[in-house]
């Protein structure tokens, strides 16, 4: 008989399927479905399908070329999903970090680590980054010399008088 890759990757699926489902089912209330298509698009499909409320996948733990060149589902479902999306590379909670900017996005994921049961017995690291002054290319060589902290003070003085000068301008029509 024939090679048939659709019906290899069928059986492959439905064994890892099975094996993940018989873990979870003593436990937890479990349906399962063997999907088609771009695994990304089709878990992120999904997950708005069946109004959940957070995305759990594993992450294989490709170097940084790979991921580059074979991509990441678990980053690509991050991209195309509006819900949480947690990857998991280890089995356990050992501890969370919060980024907070104070923006709404910000506050929903404060809300979130509030009503998860699993966050409750994880310690948090809070944290919020203040941006720095100075961009990361200061220093660096361009066309014309180094951009030294003198310079970019300089062209930030210029910018800024142009701007207010249009802003006259502007105001003054």
């Amino acid at each position: 008989a024939p090679f048939d890759i659709d019906e290899v990757a069928r059986a492959a699926a439905t064994a890892t399927l099975d094996n993940a489902a018989e873990r979870l089912r003593p436990v937890l209330a479990v349906e399962t479905a063997i999907l088609e298509g771009r695994p990304a698009q089709v878990i992120a499909d999904e997950a708005r399908r069946w109004e959940a409320d957070v995305i759990v996948m594993g992450s294989r733990g490709h170097g940084a070329l790979s991921s580059m060149v074979l991509g990441s589902v678990s980053a690509e479902v991050i991209d195309l999903s509006d819900r949480p999306v947690l990857v998991a590379h280890s089995d356990r909670l050992r501890g969370i970090v919060l980024g907070v900017d104070g923006s709404t996005g910000a506050d929903r994921a404060v809300d979130l680590v509030l009503q998860w049961l699993p966050f409750r017995s994880t310690p948090i690291h809070v944290v919020s980054v203040a941006p720095s002054l100075y961009p990361w290319w200061v220093g660096m060589a361009e066309a014309g010399g180094v951009t030294t902290v003198p310079q970019l003070l300089a062209s930030e003085e210029a910018t800024r008088a142009d701007e207010e000068v249009l802003v006259k301008a502007t105001v003054e029509q």
